[in-house]
């Protein structure tokens, strides 16, 4: 009967090692998922933040443009040129080329 309860205890224990190694692997995956979650995050700012400073800087040169009425059809070739660089899918030719 004591070899039957030392062969449970063992078995407990094996278990409860292997539990405790569990619970620490799923602190560690969701200590690496919630960084990996960040750093995605972080990148998607930094690409949101460069495409505002694009399209800002697009709109300040298409208000100083339309101060100069003679260049008015340079500005709206600009913008068609900006629009196409951003990528937005809409490919309009420029007004100068129809």
């Amino acid at each position: 009967m004591s070899s039957e309860l030392e062969a449970l205890q063992g078995e407990h224990e094996e278990k409860s090692l292997k539990i405790e190694e569990l619970k620490r692997k799923i602190v560690l995956t969701k200590h690496l998922l919630e960084e990996k979650k960040n750093k995605v995050r972080e990148e998607l700012k930094a690409v949101f933040n460069t495409l505002c400073q694009k399209y800002y800087s697009t709109r300040e040169e298409f208000n100083a443009l339309l101060v100069e009425p003679d260049n008015a059809r340079e500005v709206i070739d600009k913008i068609v040129i900006t629009m196409n660089i951003f990528d937005i899918g809409i490919v309009i030719p420029p007004i100068s080329s129809r």
